[in-house]
């Protein structure tokens, strides 16, 4: 979904295509998500969420973003031009790269802790949520923003190097000036 919307957002004729149906996707994806939590209160060992549940937070998701990025000077726009929303984008890699792990580890258990049902299930939700922002977080400080500085350090240091190299080759001779090539071929 974030492909299609990342697409659309480089096209002029898709934007219009894609905004014209932000609304009727976002209210679709809304109201197969409230299915989906009927369901779940009643059913709670369903497999309406790994099915449906997903692709409706997705289509729900995608449409919001949508809405929020092309809507122009809309509070929503407002919301995720947000400093603290900003800050969440530092973590979502790993977020995106552990959000199964942390599920099949952590949220089983704490449904045995807190129980099943539609309030068991906000909670271990939420418990979930914090506890992956937390590691995001870690991981951010501790790993991924040391591993970007260091990239930029060696790129900063190929292109000089770079720079070093050619300019040693224009000194020794080993690349020639156009002058110097034009003065040879008018000799000969």
């Amino acid at each position: 979904m974030g492909a299609i919307v990342a697409l659309a957002y480089r096209d002029e004729k898709l934007r219009a295509t894609l905004l014209r149906y932000v609304t009727p996707l976002g209210m679709a994806g809304f109201g197969m998500f409230i299915c989906m939590a009927a369901v779940l209160m009643y059913y709670p060992d369903s497999l309406v969420m790994p099915r449906v549940g997903y692709f409706a937070i997705s289509l729900s998701c995608t449409a919001l973003v949508s809405h929020g990025v092309f809507g122009g000077n809309s509070i929503l726009n407002s919301g995720f031009r947000s400093p603290l929303l900003r800050q969440f984008g530092k973590y979502s890699y790993f977020i995106y790269v552990t959000h199964l792990a942390v599920y099949y580890f952590t949220l089983q258990p704490i449904r045995h802790v807190v129980g099943g049902g539609g309030l068991a299930a906000l909670v271990s939700g939420a418990l979930c949520i914090g506890l992956m922002l937390c590691l995001g977080a870690t991981s951010w400080y501790l790993f991924e923003s040391r591993s970007l500085e260091a990239r930029k350090a060696c790129c900063r240091f190929c292109a000089s190097w770079g720079e070093a190299s050619e300019r040693n080759r224009m000194v020794s001779g080993l690349v020639s000036d156009s002058r110097q090539v034009a003065h040879i071929e008018g000799d000969t």
